[in-house]
């Protein structure tokens, strides 16, 4: 089947733009406020002006595609999918329908985030047509493709996790108006979407810390949402992500207690344990990260989702980061090596390929975390990402959210 978005001018490949910073804030972030040597340049990559849903509104939209081929799949069944966000290397919608294919081609999953479209599922509200045309357009890629999917939602700024995204209709979850409207938009994404998984919010360690006096408010709506989500989909895989390295206090910009309690705290409606992770942030080396440093999530008897995850092949802006093509090699390897010893359900990788737009800070941090180089040219790693996602993904038998022990 061909992609014919006829009449489509809805295009949110500007939500890489988006996407990048949100990921950088999480790892680079103060009580949600970026660390003042690297907040975002007034010239942030945008491709083209959105609505409040985060769509782009006046995009050209992409020519019609066949789907590739698949590639056969061969040798011993892993137990983990792999998958990419959905980040393209340039700001093309040609270029985003290329990370569904490489997905399709050499991985399972693709990610999407998205904020909350705020005024459009509130009472009154209307889907906008470029929202729909945007939904009906990814479905498509999704389902010719044969890709599952991990839809995240992020109801707050990327650039500081303790201030709702979009036009939300109070400041915080404390707001019945905020929490009914959250609740509505997590119905509307699974009734539309039918997504594996769910992230009902991201980054939920610096929202927590941004937000002390909403966390009440906050638990309460994500168990509405989780309930609410469950009576649509109870097949739905549900959680909540939260950024490790910052979860554990260890970057020298944002150093704080580890809130290890917070994990504890939404254990019944954890799905799965899911954690973004970059550690070439704080450990210059691969072969510096600490033997414990993913086993130590076993504590918590949960599956284990990397979403996502990248490792710099190069140095970054002023040492801030640190990478090797040979180091992104040997964190890929290990990666992989303890999602098949612990039977992890999800390992996400940032984008298959070295986003180009990523010039300005703090972007910048992120743009050797591909595992190919701009033209296409392979890194070491990219050949050991191919050798696992050529094996079938076989899943694990779903479970229910379950009790942590210690």
């Amino acid at each position: 089947m061909k992609l014919t978005p006829a009449g489509h001018r809805a295009f949110p490949f500007h939500l890489a733009a988006v996407v990048l910073l949100a990921l950088f804030v999480a790892a680079c972030s103060s009580d949600g406020e970026a660390e003042p040597s690297r907040e975002a340049s007034p010239e942030q990559p945008s491709a083209a002006p959105s609505d409040e849903a985060g769509q782009a509104s006046d995009a050209i939209a992409p020519a019609s595609r066949d789907a590739p081929t698949p590639l056969p799949r061969s040798g011993p069944a892993r137990p983990y999918a792999l998958g990419f966000t959905a980040t393209p290397a340039v700001l093309t919608p040609d270029a985003y329908v290329d990370v569904f294919d490489e997905a399709a081609l050499r991985a399972d999953v693709i990610m999407i985030q998205r904020p909350v479209a705020w005024t459009e599922v509130r009472p009154g509200g209307s889907i906008s047509p470029s929202t729909r045309a945007t939904i009906e357009w990814e479905r498509q890629l999704i389902a010719d493709r044969g890709l599952d999917l991990l839809f995240a939602i992020d109801p707050w700024q990327a650039a500081n996790r303790g201030r709702l995204a979009g036009e939300a209709p109070g400041e915080g979850f404390r707001d019945a108006s905020v929490t009914r409207d959250y609740v509505a938009y997590a119905e509307f994404v699974v009734r539309e979407y039918r997504p594996r998984w769910l992230a009902l919010a991201v980054d939920l360690d610096a929202v927590a810390r941004s937000r002390p006096e909403d966390l009440d408010a906050i638990e309460a709506a994500y168990r509405r949402a989780y309930a609410a989500v469950k009576a649509i989909a109870p097949e739905t895989r549900i959680f909540a992500t939260f950024q490790l390295e910052d979860l554990q206090g260890l970057l020298p910009w944002s150093t704080h207690t580890p809130q290890w309690s917070l994990l504890l705290r939404f254990d019944d409606v954890l799905d799965v344990l899911a954690v973004s992770s970059f550690p070439s942030l704080i450990f210059p080396f691969a072969s510096d990260i600490p033997d414990t440093y993913y086993s130590r999530l076993d504590a918590f008897q949960k599956p284990v989702a990397l979403v996502p995850s990248g490792f710099a092949s190069a140095p970054g802006r002023n040492g801030v980061t640190f990478g090797t093509v040979r180091g992104q090699q040997q964190f890929l390897r290990r990666v992989l090596a303890e999602a098949e010893a612990g039977a992890w359900e999800l390992v996400v990788w940032i984008s298959p390929d070295d986003p180009a737009f990523a010039t300005e800070p703090p972007f910048d941090l992120f743009a050797q975390m591909g595992m190919r180089a701009a033209g296409g040219v392979e890194k070491p790693a990219w050949s050991v990402w191919v050798q696992s996602a050529i094996r079938p993904w076989q899943p694990a038998p779903a479970e229910g959210a379950g009790a942590a022990t210690d």
